[in-house]
């Protein structure tokens, strides 16, 4: 056991280096910079709008001139007045269906800002979701729920942020959740025209409509990888000897909890064991567990054994646990 052991408490002494615990091709992945709604004022637009297109879809209407809501209509107003002419912007949350079953178009996209005269946004469309092209207008009721917006340009006096969408979001198998993608570790992009680079993850979110926005803290150019095979590599800090592979090592994810002197500081979900190896290594955590295809909600906050540790399929203690056996792992 000491020589195959998931984790050696010598490590925590050892220099710190970066590894690739995970890699894998990402489909729907946009690369923009922006300034959302959402950060700007940490509330959502509750008013629907209705969509109008011209007839070789040159131009939209965005019309929110009956909206009685004097908070949507004060962020609206605070997103695009005085915004230049030609700076382009996104629609998220825009899933259509008349029959209130199947979407029958999705408008998320990109837009080029024409004008915003008595809170009606007139705009140019430069790519959609999944548009009708039956569909000229599309009224408000049929909105699954409220679009949001984005604009690609921060205006004067606010900051800017670096956003990757990843727009197939948690349908798929490579979403950045069931990646394990947490704050602080880095991406090695490859595949993309313009943005083959190393990023720092400042933050991942899933949206209402299941898309995911993750921030990073390096610059980045604007860029529609939508369609195209984008790879991402997984960079996480490890300290010790542990030998890493991604490209074949385990696929399989579960909860890995990390815990110091039998209290549990920290918990990540969407884990391979090599991704805990790499978590646990660096926070010091003696021991750690890592249970396949659980979730954090069912590890226990404190633990009393000295050695506990995931090895080839089992779970290994010195001290058989009550509350690991409760929990159906013993």
């Amino acid at each position: 056991m000491s020589q195959t052991s998931l984790y050696n408490k010598a490590n925590i002494n050892l220099v710190t280096s970066e590894v690739t615990t995970r890699v894998g091709i990402f489909l729907g992945l946009d690369f923009t910079t922006t300034k959302t709604l959402e950060l700007n004022s940490n509330k959502y637009l509750s008013t629907i709008p209705s969509f109008s297109f011209s007839s070789n879809f040159t131009r939209v209407i965005i019309d929110y001139s009956n909206s009685q809501n004097a908070t949507d209509i004060s962020l609206l107003n605070g997103l695009f007045s005085g915004l230049t002419a030609g700076t382009t912007f996104t629609v998220s949350s825009a899933k259509y269906s008349l029959d209130g079953i199947g979407s029958e178009a999705d408008l998320a996209g990109t837009y080029e800002f024409k004008s915003f005269v008595s809170n009606v946004i007139v705009a140019v469309p430069v790519s959609m979701t999944n548009f009708n092209q039956r569909l000229l207008r599309y009224e408000s009721d049929y909105f699954i729920n409220p679009p949001q917006f984005g604009l690609s340009l921060a205006p004067v006096g606010q900051f800017t942020e670096y956003v990757i969408v990843n727009a197939l979001g948690t349908d798929k198998t490579a979403s950045f959740a069931k990646f394990g993608i947490y704050a602080g570790d880095k991406i090695k992009i490859t595949g993309t025209q313009f943005n083959n680079s190393t990023f720092t993850v400042k933050s991942v979110t899933v949206n209402k409509d299941g898309s995911e926005t993750m921030v990073v803290n390096e610059g980045l150019t604007q860029e529609s990888g939508f369609g195209n095979r984008v790879g991402i590599e997984l960079i996480q800090n490890k300290k010790g000897s542990a030998i890493i592979t991604a490209a074949t090592g385990p696929t399989t994810t579960g909860a890995c909890g990390v815990y110091v002197n039998g209290v549990r500081v920290a918990c990540y979900d969407n884990q391979t064991s090599d991704q805990c190896v790499a978590r646990t290594s660096v926070t010091g955590g003696s021991p750690f567990y890592w249970i396949p295809s659980g979730n954090c909600s069912r590890l226990p906050s404190t633990i009393v054994t000295t050695t506990v540790q995931r090895f080839n399929g089992n779970v290994v203690t010195t001290n058989p646990l009550a509350s690991l056996a409760n929990l159906g792992y013993l």
